[in-house]
């Protein structure tokens, strides 16, 4: 899942018509040029369209001269190349604009992987070509040639190694066309690839994937807005972590009637623009289904809590009454409830998913706007306390705060002694299953051990007490598809990954909270800047829905990657806020039997942990 993000990086993302160029119905090549302190945008129609060119001019503040018009002949009322446009906008009335600007819109949404290619070698300054025509089977295909560009040549040079790119290529190459996506009707790059060209012809594929993040880590300064790189903040050169931006104020158990009375404010202008209903008050069943059956909109749909202290809580259900009386037992302090039924869940086969889907983007929405939820899944931020955390923090006269506040630092000092307790017959397993871990790391294990103490120490709250219990450590015996050598996970949550190829190469994947990673609005200067940091990292959403939405996966390609991931203080602020606010929803579940004991021993057996 590509990371969706705000405010371009790059200056002709400025242009709002890039993305339109792949999709019209001619031939051409398009090159972004700095000379003389100006940059030039130059599109080149090719000879079988009539040749000719325009070129934009980016003056500091804006890009200006002609506009692009792109006429052709398949396509004479909207310029795009007929193959493309979806079946269901093809024919519209040429004189019809609101026609004619959803024809447009479904064309760039159906070819976003077109787009997302095209617009990111152009912006990053490679010289592209663009050529229509037809597969030997008569399939209709696009070709793209990309020339490289000056590159950033240190840049370009740590990403090449790490992501094990050919040495030296200079070309890309690539086809889309249609039937390869995901049906027969469908557009996209067979098997998510692009050819990389070297200078001397050597040719091989490369993950489409693997190019975009060399494109965006590698491009020369020319191509960026002003100021944007920034040097890493290293532990290894003194710095501190730094201090967390999500953290929230612990929220009192006994609040004044005046916060209480704000906090319902807050909670009534939220519900009120998400289209719940008023309070029901009393909230029992009763009451609820009368109200249920009044709007005639059935059962299911999504309800919020209102409790007596002002907080709220957000839910779904394909029975809202019933669902309640599951509430009523566990809490006693709830006044009202109110309403959102969704009448689809309904009638469609699956309504569970659909309602787990719009719970989701509501909860985000409670997030956001900085409502007292008591949700834990879905949740970013963390909100109160879970309780036997916070007893093991207690127990080590320390709070999640304190140690929020200087992971390293609270981690450092001496511990209770503490290991998980487990059946012999669990050591056994986990000796055995260490041994098998060792022979497959081979002469890497000193290494990948030394990084999972480096994350410990760092980014996991009191790695020997929490242990077991809010986290734990697999190594699997046998390799599974995805390639993971060990697994550190907590709660349903994969927080650090190591992987390992066929041919031995180890990489791996680290879980952060993006919001400290990226900052509040989680731009995509942001991201650029973090990307050109580390080199051939890749950057996606996280899969994982308990974390939440704003946290983010980050890929290293080999274990130098991981080791400067984990130099970085704001790669480790990011990781360890990450880990706190996942723990804070629970305990493991029935993933604590596949920890290893014996593999944490080993890694944490030489510190004071």
């Amino acid at each position: 899942m590509p990371l969706a993000t705000t405010r371009t990086a790059f200056l002709a993302d400025l242009l709002n018509e890039l993305s339109v160029f792949p999709l019209a119905a001619c031939d051409f090549a398009i090159r972004l040029c700095p000379c003389e302190g100006v940059l030039t945008l130059t599109v080149e129609f090719l000879e079988e369209d009539g040749g000719g060119e325009f070129v934009k001019t980016y003056d500091g503040d804006r890009w200006v001269d002609n506009d692009p018009t792109v006429d052709g002949e398949d396509s004479e009322s909207s310029g795009l190349w007929t193959p493309l446009i979806p079946h269901d906008v093809s024919e519209i009335d040429p004189g019809d604009e609101d026609a004619f600007s959803d024809q447009v819109d479904a064309t760039l949404e159906a070819h976003a992987a077109l787009i997302d290619l095209f617009t990111t070698l152009v912006a990053s300054g490679w010289q592209v070509t663009v050529q229509h025509g037809a597969a030997e089977d008569g399939t209709p295909q696009i070709t793209l040639r990309a020339d490289a560009p000056e590159l950033d040549h240190d840049r370009a040079y740590t990403a090449v190694r790490a992501m094990r790119l050919p040495t030296g290529f200079s070309r890309v190459e690539a086809t889309y066309k249609q039937g390869a996506g995901d049906g027969t009707e469908s557009w996209g790059f067979p098997h998510e690839q692009v050819s990389a060209v070297t200078r001397s012809g050597t040719i091989q594929t490369i993950r489409l994937k693997d190019m975009f993040t060399f494109a965006l880590c590698s491009s020369a300064t020319w191509t960026l807005t002003p100021d944007l790189d920034a040097p890493i903040q290293r532990h290894t050169s003194g710095s501190s972590m730094k201090t967390s931006i999500v953290t929230q104020p612990p929220i009192k158990q006994a609040p004044t009637q005046d916060e209480i009375d704000e906090r319902r404010r807050a909670v009534d202008q939220w519900a009120t623009s998400n289209d719940f209903t008023s309070p029901v008050h009393p909230a029992m069943p009763a009451n609820v289904q009368r109200a249920l059956d009044a709007l005639d909109s059935g059962n299911a749909g999504y309800y919020l809590l209102d409790f007596t202290n002002g907080d709220c809580y957000l839910g779904q259900s394909i029975s809202i009454a019933d669902r309640l009386k599951g509430h009523r037992s566990t809490h006693k302090d709830i006044r009202g409830i109110r309403l959102r039924p969704d009448i689809e869940a309904g009638s469609i086969v699956n309504p569970l998913r659909h309602l787990l889907d719009h719970e989701a983007t509501l909860i985000h929405s409670v997030q956001q706007a900085g409502l007292p939820a008591r949700n834990k899944a879905q949740m970013t931020y963390a909100i109160g306390d879970d309780s036997s955390l916070d007893d093991i923090f207690r127990k080590n006269g320390t709070t999640s705060a304190a140690w929020l506040a200087d992971p390293i630092g609270v981690n450092a000092h001496k511990q209770i002694a503490h290991s998980p307790n487990q059946s012999r017959r669990s050591l056994t397993a986990a000796e055995d299953d260490y041994r098998v871990w060792l022979k497959r790391t081979g002469e890497h294990a000193d290494t990948v051990r030394s990084l999972l103490r480096t994350y410990m120490e760092r980014c996991l709250p009191l790695p020997r007490h929490t242990e077991y219990q809010h986290w734990v450590l697999s190594s699997p015996r046998n390799t599974p598809y995805f390639r993971t050598l060990s697994n550190l996970s907590i709660r349903n949550t994969e927080a650090f990954r190591t992987m390992i190829d066929k041919d031995k190469h180890l990489r791996g994947m680290l879980h952060v909270n993006g919001v400290e990673l990226l900052g509040e609005s989680m731009s995509d200067d942001a991201l650029i800047r973090f990307m050109r940091q580390h080199p051939g990292v890749c950057v996606t959403e996280t899969d994982f829905q308990e974390a939440g939405p704003f946290n983010l996966m980050l890929w290293a390609p080999d274990l130098t990657s991981i080791d400067d991931l984990l130099d970085d203080t704001a790669v480790t602020r990011a990781a360890a806020t990450a880990a706190l606010h996942l723990m804070k929803k629970g305990k493991m579940g029935k993933n604590k039997n596949s920890h290893n004991p014996v593999l944490v021993n080993a890694i944490l057996r030489t510190t004071g942990q």
